[in-house]
């Protein structure tokens, strides 16, 4: 076994990972991200919390992008680097439940296992 994760793997470990309730400070800071993201987004553009910067921004997702997260949860959008890194990494769009709510992050792989985070 060569050690990378395999598709259904990582799509696996996803849903499993997804299904479970985020893990924030509080009601007011989940209900605030909530709010920022439910807001109307420039023409053409998607609304997401980036977990790297805890921030809501808007990005550009393409025809295969929004078909990827369609039909396996997850889309990797562009490769970024911020201050003090070494080069840069693949960033990814996904969907996960919180609080009973969908919402749309956007962040890297992290760790040996190339997993997707899903608590705010």
């Amino acid at each position: 076994m060569s050690g990378h994760t395999t598709e259904n793997q990582r799509i696996k470990r996803l849903n499993m990972c997804c299904n479970l309730s985020g893990k924030m400070q509080n009601d007011e800071a989940l209900e605030k991200i909530l709010g920022a993201l439910s807001e109307k987004p420039s023409e053409g553009m998607t609304r997401v919390f980036n977990r790297y910067t805890h921030a809501v921004e808007e990005i550009k997702l393409s025809r295969a992008n929004r078909v990827a997260l369609a039909v396996k949860g997850e889309a990797k959008v562009e490769e970024r680097t911020y201050p003090g890194w070494s080069g840069k990494l693949p960033f990814f769009a996904y969907t996960v439940d919180i609080g009973g709510k969908k919402v749309l992050l956007f962040d890297y792989r992290h760790g040996y296992e190339d997993r997707l985070d899903c608590y705010i």
